[in-house]
């Protein structure tokens, strides 16, 4: 779940959906972390000021962010270094009345 606060606060955790176990130690089977959020462009700054694993606080998470009405996609960076960009995609449900009535959007990965 992906959770934004009109007071610019991000809340994630994403929990891994396939059968097979970490293989790693490092490897997790789920990843959460909660910090405040700022928007730059077609960018967001994910800073963690708490979180699963305590080497990410402190740490800007940033990613590349396109918003498509009720779908978010979120992408490592184009300039990340990495080998291959990861990109998750979320759907934003209804928070007890329409879509952006009743509180901050809510968003779930499809």
């Amino acid at each position: 779940m992906l959770f934004y606060t009109d007071d610019d606060r991000v809340t994630v955790s994403v929990l891994r959906t396939g059968p097979e176990p970490a293989s790693e130690p490092r490897q997790l089977d789920t990843m959460m972390y909660a910090g405040v959020c700022v928007r730059e462009g077609d960018r967001v700054v994910h800073t963690v000021q708490a979180a699963q694993d305590p080497s990410w606080v402190g740490t800007d998470q940033v990613r590349d962010a396109i918003l498509d009405g009720d779908i978010l996609t979120i992408s490592d960076p184009v300039d990340s270094g990495r080998p291959m960009r990861r990109h998750l995609v979320w759907r934003r449900v209804a928070t007890g009345g329409q879509v952006g009535q009743d509180g901050p959007p809510r968003w779930s990965r499809t």
